[in-house]
């Protein structure tokens, strides 16, 4: 993404050019926050990043944790870890995805 499109410095401790991110978000002065603005998948078929930013079209969960969580996702009537308690069965196990 090119550095002048977000407008603000997005480095780790900038908490400033976080609120004004955000608050772009609302006000869209951009196409890039136009195009953030409709979500997550309007943002990968844009700036690329389909193939691990989303699971079947949806986006991933903050609380991602293995195997369980995938397979709940992919199967549950909500869309839901929590429909087949994936989250659960990842907590027991310790599991959780291999690192690289």
């Amino acid at each position: 993404m090119p550095r002048e499109e977000p407008g603000v410095d997005l480095a780790f401790g900038n908490t400033e050019a976080y609120l004004k991110a955000v608050n772009n978000l609302g006000a869209q002065p951009n196409d890039f926050y136009r195009t953030l603005a409709q979500g997550l998948a309007a943002a990968v078929r844009c700036y690329g990043g389909e193939d691990f930013a989303l699971l079947r079209g949806h986006e991933m969960a903050g609380y991602h944790t293995g195997y369980g969580y995938l397979l709940g996702h992919a199967v549950g009537a909500r869309h839901s870890h929590l429909c087949n308690d994936g989250y659960g069965i990842d907590q027991r196990s310790g599991g959780g995805l291999p690192t690289r």
